[in-house]
C-alpha cells in the first residue's frame, strides 16, 4: 500500500525503510514508468523524482521551462520541431521563489551530455537554448551553483553556440568525470586550452575521469595545470602540450589510465610535444609513472619514444602505440629496447603496435621486421598480449617463433600482421613448425593471427610433432595475407593435431584464392569424423595398411574433391586417437578386399546424399 492509501488503509511497513523504497525505485525502468510511480505514491516521489532527472535527455530545456513563463519565451521552431528558448526582454530581476521550482528540480541531476550543434543523431543545446538565455541562467545569481550535484558533464562544441567557453559555470566540486571537446568549433581557436583546463580545476579539483579535446588551434598546454587535479585516475588527452605537461601528470598519486593523441592537432606531428622549463632534467631518475597501468600514444613511433624515454612505469601491465605514418624497423626496434628498459617485466601483460594506416604506398613492404626487432620483448615472461599491424613485412622463422613461445608461456593473443600483399619481397620463414612451437608451449593461446608459408617442402610428415603436445584452446587462426600452398589435406590434418579444437581459418578476401576455406574443410571433416559409428559384424582380420579420405562433398568443388586425402599410415596423428581405435577396430573386422562406410554424424548431417555425405574409405 501507499501514502495515498484509502481511508482505512495503511502502507507497508517495508515501504518506511528508505533503502528499501530508494532500491526498488532504481529498478525502474524508462522515463514513463518513472514518472508513473512518482505521481501514484507518496512513498515513491521523491526516489522517483531523482531517477527520472537523473540524466535528462534534453539538457536544460525542461529545467528552464519549470520558470515563470514572464522569463523566458520560444523564439522559433526548427524545421525538426525543435523549440529555441531565449530570454524574454525586457529581463526582470528575479526573487528566491522564481528559482524554487528550478533548484527543486536541478539538484537531482547527476549527468549532462550537451551537443552544441544540431545532427541527426541528438537534439542540440545551442538550437534549444540561446546564448543570451545560456549567459542569464549561468550569471543570475552569481553566488549560487546553477547544477550543484553535478558529477558528470559531456560537452561536446560542433558548432558556433555562443557559450562553449561557459560551460565550466555549470559544474561544482562533486564533479568527478568531465569530457570536453572543444575541437570543431572556430570561435574558440584563440582559446588557450590551459586557461580552459584551470577554470576546471578552480571550480572541481576532484575530477577522477577527464577527456579534454583542444580547440583545432590552441595552443600547447603548458605545465602547472595537471598538478591541481590530484584526483585523476583517467585522462585522455588530444591537444599539442609541452614536456613539463608530462612531468605534471608522472606526479599524480591516482593516474592509471593514460591516452595522448596527437593525430589530429596538428600538420606537423613532430613539432606537438615542445621543450618546457625541466628539459633539461629529463635524465633524472624520480621521473616514474609510479601508479599507471595503462599507456595509449596515438602519435609517430619516433615521436612516442621521446615521450616514454625520460620516464619509467613500474606498474604499467598495456601500451598501446598507434602511428597513422609509416615507422622504420630501426626506430620500432629502439622503441621495444626502451620498453624493455623502462618498464617491469613481470608486470607488463600487453603490447600492442598499430603503425602506418595512412602510409604511403611506396612504404608499404619496403621494410622487413625479423626476430631481431622483437627480441627486446622476451624479458617479459608474463606476456599475455602482442599485437603488432605494421606496413612491413613480418618475417620470422621457425627458431623465433620458438623462442617467442618459450619466453611468453601465458600468451592468450599473438597478432603479427602486415599490410603488405603477398608475395612479399622478403617472404615469411615460418611454417606449421612453429605453429607447433606455439601449441605446444602457450596452451592458453586463444587468438593466432600470422603469416605461414605452408609450400610442399614445409609441410611435415612427422608422427608426433612436438612430443604430442597440443593447444586445445585455440578455434580461430587468422592468415592475413599467404595463400595455402601446399597440399591443403595435409595441411589441414596437421593444423588438427597441432589444435584439436580449431573451427575457422580467415584471411584476406585481397589477397587470398580461397584456398585456406579447403583447408577448413579438411579439419572440419576430421572433426565430424569422431562422431562416426561403425555397426558391422564382427569378423576379425589383420590389418595391412589403410587410409581414410574425408570429405564435405556439399561444400568443396568438384575441382578439388579427390584433393582431401590423409594416409593414416604414413601420417598417423591426421585423427583424434578416438576416431583412430575405431577405425582400426573396424579394419580388423572386415573380411573384404575394399569396404567403404558412409555414415553421417547427426549433429552434422540429418540426411545422406551424394551431394552431402562424408566418406570413410578403408583399403586392406
Amino acid at each position: 500500500m501507499c501514502g495515498m492509501a484509502p481511508e482505512g488503509l495503511t502502507m507497508h511497513r517495508a515501504l518506511t525503510i528508505q533503502e528499501l523504497v530508494c532500491l526498488i525505485a532504481g529498478e525502474v525502468d524508462g522515463k514513463h514508468a518513472l514518472r508513473a510511480l512518482a505521481l501514484t505514491c507518496r512513498a515513491f516521489h521523491e526516489p522517483a523524482l531523482d531517477g527520472l532527472w537523473f540524466f535528462p535527455n534534453d539538457g536544460l530545456v525542461n529545467l528552464v521551462k519549470v520558470l515563470p513563463t514572464d522569463l523566458w519565451e520560444v523564439a522559433g521552431i526548427s524545421e525538426t520541431g525543435q523549440e529555441t528558448l531565449t530570454v524574454r526582454e525586457p529581463t526582470r530581476p528575479t526573487t528566491q521563489l522564481d528559482w524554487e521550482r528550478f533548484d527543486f528540480y536541478a539538484h537531482r541531476i547527476r549527468g549532462l551530455d550537451v551537443v552544441t550543434k544540431t545532427n541527426n543523431l541528438k537534439t542540440s543545446l545551442a538550437q534549444a537554448l540561446s546564448a543570451n538565455l545560456f549567459h542569464w541562467l549561468v550569471s543570475a545569481r552569481p553566488s549560487h551553483r546553477l547544477l550543484p550535484n553535478l558529477t558528470s558533464l559531456e560537452w561536446k562544441a560542433e558548432g558556433d553556440s555562443g557559450y562553449d567557453d561557459s560551460a565550466y559555470m555549470l559544474v561544482g566540486p562533486h564533479l568527478v568525470k568531465l569530457t570536453l571537446d572543444l575541437h570543431d568549433p572556430w570561435e574558440m581557436s584563440d582559446e588557450h586550452s590551459s586557461a580552459v583546463l584551470l577554470r576546471y580545476a578552480q571550480r572541481c579539483p576532484d575530477i577522477r575521469d577527464m577527456c579534454f579535446v583542444a580547440p583545432r588551434h590552441g595552443d600547447p598546454i603548458q605545465g602547472g595545470v595537471f598538478a591541481l587535479f590530484k584526483m585523476l585516475t583517467t585522462l585522455k588527452l588530444r591537444s599539442a602540450l609541452t614536456h613539463d605537461v608530462l612531468v605534471d601528470l608522472s606526479t599524480l598519486p591516482n593516474l592509471a589510465d593514460l591516452e595522448v593523441n596527437l593525430t589530429f592537432t596538428s600538420g606537423i606531428e613532430d613539432e606537438i610535444i615542445v621543450p618546457g622549463r625541466v628539459a633539461v632534467s629529463f635524465s633524472s631518475p624520480n621521473l616514474t609513472f609510479r601508479t599507471l597501468v595503462s599507456l595509449d600514444l596515438h602519435m609517430p613511433v619516433d615521436v612516442a619514444y621521446m615521450v616514454i624515454s625520460p620516464y619509467r612505469f613500474p606498474q604499467l601491465e598495456d601500451i598501446y602505440l598507434k602511428a597513422h605514418r609509416a615507422t622504420s624497423t630501426a626506430t620500432l626496434s629502439d622503441t621495444f629496447e626502451l620498453i624493455r628498459e623502462r618498464c617491469d617485466h613481470i608486470g607488463l601483460k600487453a603490447i600492442r603496435i598499430d603503425g602506418g594506416e595512412y602510409a604511403r604506398q611506396h612504404d608499404i613492404g619496403a621494410q622487413a621486421i625479423t626476430a631481431a626487432s622483437l627480441t627486446p620483448l622476451y624479458a617479459f615472461r608474463h606476456l599475455r598480449v602482442l599485437d603488432i599491424f605494421i606496413e612491413a613485412c613480418i618475417v620470422l622463422d621457425d627458431n623465433a617463433l620458438k623462442e617467442m613461445a618459450m619466453s611468453w608461456p601465458q600468451l592468450e593473443e599473438l597478432s603479427l600482421k602486415s599490410m603488405k600483399q603477398y608475395p612479399w619481397t622478403t617472404p615469411t620463414a615460418t611454417t606449421l613448425i612453429g605453429l607447433a612451437h606455439l601449441a605446444r608451449y602457450c596452451p592458453s593461446l586463444r587468438c593466432l593471427a600470422i603469416d605461414v608459408d605452408t609450400n610442399p617442402a614445409t609441410v611435415p610428415d612427422s608422427v608426433k610433432l612436438g612430443d604430442g603436445f597440443c593447444n586445445r584452446v585455440l578455434k580461430r587462426i587468422e592468415v592475413p595475407q599467404y595463400p595455402a600452398l601446399g597440399d591443403c589435406a595435409k595441411i589441414g590434418a596437421f593444423l588438427h593435431v597441432i589444435f584439436p579444437n580449431l573451427r575457422w581459418i580467415a584471411c584476406s578476401d585481397e589477397s587470398q584464392d580461397g584456398s585456406w576455406g579447403i583447408v577448413q574443410e579438411v579439419f572440419h571433416g576430421i572433426w565430424g569424423a569422431d562422431d562416426f559409428i561403425f555397426d558391422v559384424p564382427r569378423n576379425p582380420r589383420p590389418t595391412v595398411s589403410f587410409y581414410a579420405s574425408i570429405m564435405s562433398r556439399s561444400q568443396i568443388p568438384d575441382t578439388v574433391y579427390n584433393q582431401v586425402e590423409v594416409r593414416l599410415r604414413d601420417f598417423h596423428p591426421c585423427l583424434d586417437p578416438v576416431v583412430l581405435v575405431k577405425a582400426e577396430r573396424f579394419a580388423q573386422r572386415v573380411d573384404t578386399p575394399h569396404v567403404t562406410v558412409s555414415r553421417g554424424p547427426a549433429n552434422v548431417f540429418n540426411e545422406l546424399s551424394d551431394n552431402n555425405q562424408l566418406n570413410l574409405a578403408f583399403h586392406l
